[in-house]
């Protein structure tokens, strides 16, 4: 299993990745929806967004599968009993510029546009309300907990990179090493999955079949204000 262990390695990099650009293109598509509705359609039409994905898989899949399974592999270390870098001082460059300098501008990127999303949102509500009613109590609501899920996602994804590239410097024991580098590694995605089921009842009822009673009052309610 060790002589594997590199396709392991590239298989997981390459989906943190894939998973951090998604948020950064799902944030950008927010964002031309809130700050560019007339360009919206055209921007993030079906066969766009069909582009962007396949340019997504395409582009992260070349350019990490040449570097991570060729030039600098990331495998296991039985010191560290987690998979790591190739030892080498060009590898230590890679990994640091390559991934978390990289990852990291990418967090901080979608972090900064969802946030300047939800000012937009909130301004435009404000703007449009005449006087406060229940139901823009409820868009405010959903605007703190899309605010709490944008924060909560890339915290975690910052989180991970830091334990990644910082634990082995903090303690020697292989089981906090593990726990914080490898297993952190897959369970970014399985958290960032909780997260938005934990802030969004509404995909939750989806997936539940049931409806959700909020979004039944608001569609009611613009029902009666067209009627």
């Amino acid at each position: 299993m060790k002589d594997f262990s590199h396709i392991h390695g590239f298989l997981s990099l390459h989906s943190y990745e894939l998973s951090v650009v998604s948020h950064l293109i799902i944030s950008c598509n927010r964002f031309c929806a809130v700050w560019m509705p007339l360009k919206y359609s055209s921007v993030f039409s079906i066969k766009n967004t069909c582009w962007m994905i396949c340019a997504i898989w395409i582009l992260l899949g070349s350019s990490n599968g040449f570097m991570f399974l060729y030039v600098c592999q990331i495998k296991y270390d039985d010191k560290r009993r987690a998979v790591a870098f190739t030892a080498t001082e060009f590898c230590g460059n890679v990994a640091w510029y390559g991934d978390f300098v990289k990852n990291s501008i990418v967090v901080c990127i979608f972090m900064i546009i969802d946030i300047i999303t939800v000012i937009k949102v909130r301004k435009v509500r404000l703007f449009a309300a005449n006087n406060r009613n229940k139901n823009n109590e409820s868009i405010s609501e959903r605007e703190k907990r899309f605010l709490k899920q944008t924060i909560s996602q890339g915290t975690i994804f910052m989180v991970e990179l830091i334990t990644w590239f910082s634990i082995a410097k903090i303690t020697s024991n292989q089981v906090i090493i593990f726990l914080l580098s490898g297993y952190a590694f897959i369970a970014v995605h399985v958290l960032d999955g909780i997260i938005v089921l934990m802030l969004n009842p509404e995909i939750r009822s989806f997936l539940r079949c049931t409806k959700n009673q909020s979004m039944v009052n608001l569609v009611n309610i613009s029902v009666v204000k067209a009627v």
